[in-house]
């Protein structure tokens, strides 16, 4: 079917076909996260046909056509408790390299391609802060290589823990010892997570890494994403505004966040209301 026949009922027929696809690798139907993807990849086709006058107008655009929907639902992270228990374990963690990718990764809720994209020049030791400016990502056939924030919001500045910091000096210190070691066979790349000849590591490494430390200490199943998660929600869950939390995360809407953490936010609201009525009547006044 050529670009310019295709209409919205085509495409609703088409997301309504790709629901009953049984992926080969998870034998299950096509997730409705998957579904979507394809939408958008149909309606940037579309829109940059639109704009090369190919064709006269993009059905797959909000204007005639409502993306697939996707249940939302609260992203898999750890609770408080868990949360604690988590960073007991990490101190205790005798691996430097995994001590301090954990840590950030908790700490400051940044992504796992963003961990693998600093450098040394991104900490502050002194502000204690550190700068998002970069991602390492890894595709089979090209290798390492880096990409540039998606957005403007994306490059930003964390403002970290101290403990977050205590940890990141410790590396520190194992990372200068491993260079003066190699010698002549150190790579000098000034990445902050690297391989034994400081080369950058992939985030499939950090994966792995982390999938073994959750199975040895028996922690809820969650990705190296889920310590995003469970940095956001803690913030929000604890009162922290939801514009500091945006300007962390790195989100371009307020909105964004505000979907994705609907439930923190409902806890948070809940005890701003105790707060205020504690705040206001006080225990023992009639």
């Amino acid at each position: 079917m050529k670009l310019g026949k295709i209409t919205a009922m085509h495409l609703e027929e088409f997301y309504k076909n790709l629901a009953e696809v049984i992926s080969e690798t998870t034998g299950r139907p096509l997730s409705p996260q998957t579904i979507k993807h394809h939408h958008r990849c149909i309606s940037a086709t579309l829109a940059d046909a639109t704009k090369k006058q190919v064709i006269s107008r993009n059905v797959a655009s909000r204007e005639f056509l409502d993306a697939p929907a996707t249940p939302k639902k609260e992203p898999a992270h750890l609770d408080d408790e868990q949360a604690r228990q988590f960073v007991g374990l990490l101190l205790c963690e005798d691996d430097l390299r995994k001590k301090a990718a954990f840590s950030l990764l908790l700490l400051s809720g940044c992504c796992i391609g963003e961990l693998t994209g600093l450098e040394w020049t991104d900490i502050d030791f002194e502000r204690q802060t550190i700068s998002i400016r970069r991602s390492g990502q890894y595709i089979s056939g090209r290798g390492v290589f880096t990409k540039t924030p998606k957005n403007d919001t994306s490059a930003r500045t964390i403002k970290l823990p101290a403990t977050a910091f205590t940890i990141l000096h410790e590396y520190r210190r194992w990372y200068s010892e491993q260079r003066l070691m190699l010698g002549s066979k150190w790579e000098n790349s000034n990445r902050l997570f690297i391989n034994t000849y400081g080369a950058p590591i992939t985030p499939n490494i950090i994966n792995r890494w982390f999938d073994s430390f959750i199975k040895t200490h028996s922690l809820p199943r969650i990705t190296p994403h889920g310590l995003r998660h469970t940095n956001l929600t803690l913030l929000i869950s604890n009162g922290i505004d939801l514009r500091t939390v945006v300007h962390k995360a790195g989100h371009s809407r307020t909105s964004t966040t505000s979907d994705i953490y609907a439930h923190a936010i409902q806890s948070a609201d809940e005890r701003a209301s105790q707060v205020l009525d504690s705040v206001l009547v006080g225990n023992g006044v009639g």
